[in-house]
């Protein structure tokens, strides 16, 4: 995942099926829950776990770069889904990103 400054990579929202982890290789991305938020930069690792409402960001100045996990596996499509459909012609639009999230059991928050 990459994530220019100030740039907001995913509001609040729910993972049923799933727990997300980002392991932080440059900058500083900051990872906001309902207990509040956490920044980590470079070397550090975030976990988003199923049932959590969780969004993140790059709140910093320098462009962030981050390796993101899925377990169980298969999230992965969630993002092949939306790709596919934005190179056929699709307007990234909420109810479109809506219904891919239904797919994987992630809902907004």
């Amino acid at each position: 995942m990459r994530s220019g400054p100030g740039v907001v990579g995913a509001r609040p929202h729910v993972h049923d099926g799933h727990d997300e982890y980002f392991h932080v290789l440059e900058g500083e991305l900051t990872l906001q829950t309902g207990d509040g938020e956490v920044a980590v930069g470079s070397g550090h690792l975030l976990a988003a776990t199923r049932g959590t409402p969780y969004g993140f960001r790059n709140a910093g100045s320098t462009p962030v770069r981050a390796l993101c996990l899925y377990t169980p596996a298969g999230y992965e499509n969630y993002f092949r889904d939306a790709h596919a459909a934005v190179n056929s012609g699709a307007e990234v639009a909420d109810e479109l990103l809506a219904e891919f999230r239904s797919r994987y059991r992630t809902s907004s928050y």
